[in-house]
């Protein structure tokens, strides 16, 4: 009999994360009220505290979802088929492909960059956390005796530069 209810309230819980995090993506964490996710949702105000404590813990599960999200996707890259330089390619073209196609995601995390503390740190440890030991083992197959820990997180950095090169180059009027 509560399995019903328990499918309903996750699914309103869903609907809630969604609406948060394109309001959060769009505006900003600190200019999103509970209001305004509410009248987004449809449901009152005080109905967004039964699914989340607070706006801190509503704004951290956006957080996760978003890091899931780009986590996911990364790893989708790393897993396909072909050589170690292959897979290294297909890393690159995730992080660019991903961090533009998933704006949302992206404009969360970047959000949450800006805003540094316990949120950047919980952020880079979590979200580079499956991907960088995905690819530490392909640049281990590459470089056995190198700094393989070093190269991963270059790896990572260089592809976030690019991807953010990306998007102000697509701005530019050339």
């Amino acid at each position: 009999m509560s399995r019903p209810h328990k499918k309903s309230s996750e699914l309103m819980k869903d609907v809630i994360l969604n609406q948060a995090m394109s309001l959060f993506a769009e505006r900003g964490f600190e200019k999103v009220s509970t209001r305004d996710i509410a009248e987004a949702v449809g449901i009152q105000q005080a109905s967004i505290y039964y699914y989340f404590q607070s706006k801190e813990v509503l704004k951290q599960s956006v957080i996760d979802r978003a890091i899931e999200t780009i986590s996911d996707q990364l790893m989708e890259a790393l897993c396909r088929q072909g050589t170690a330089t292959e897979k290294i390619h297909y890393f690159f073209q995730g992080v660019v492909g991903t961090l533009h196609l998933q704006s949302d995601a992206a404009r969360i995390v970047d959000f949450a960059l800006m805003e540094g503390g316990k949120t950047r740190a919980h952020f880079v440890a979590e979200i580079t956390r499956r991907p960088h030991a995905a690819l530490t083992a392909i640049i281990r197959g590459l470089q056995p005796n190198g700094p393989v820990e070093q190269y991963a997180y270059f790896c990572f950095s260089l592809a976030y530069g690019a991807q953010k090169f990306s998007s102000i180059r697509a701005e530019w009027p050339i």
